[in-house]
């Protein structure tokens, strides 16, 4: 049997409501999430501006569960926050965000790539 079957056999061969289903199926989510963000030359002057706007928009948007680290990236990738539930802090992070290097597509390809990423979290 699918399961969208089993769903409406059970539902209409016991005695469970809409709403019963829906407290069932519902599960707030808890999410983790890594933003990264484009610092390269090439995000001067607007670009950039836009970019910084839509990562705070997004920030102010976040439930209290939820998890967010910030990464920044040119033709190096740095962690600018820690993986954190405080969006004042993510958002002091996105604030330090400022223009890099070139980007990844235009480095000339001398061995591997040179990260300076610390854990996103530890434990």
């Amino acid at each position: 049997m699918r399961p969208i079957f089993w769903f409406f056999s059970l539902l209409f061969t016991s005695q469970i409501s809409w709403s019963d289903c829906y407290q069932l199926i519902h599960q707030p989510l808890n999410n983790h999430i890594v933003l990264v963000v484009d610092r390269s030359g090439s995000m001067s002057g607007q670009p950039m501006a836009e970019a910084k706007k839509g990562v705070k928009a997004f920030l102010r948007q976040m439930k209290a569960s939820d998890q967010a680290a910030l990464i920044a990236f040119d033709d190096r990738v740095n962690l600018i926050q820690t993986i954190t539930s405080n969006p004042a802090q993510l958002i002091n992070g996105v604030d330090q965000i400022s223009l890099g290097g070139q980007p990844p597509c235009m480095t000339p390809w001398f061995g591997p790539p040179t990260y300076s990423m610390a854990p996103l979290a530890t434990g």
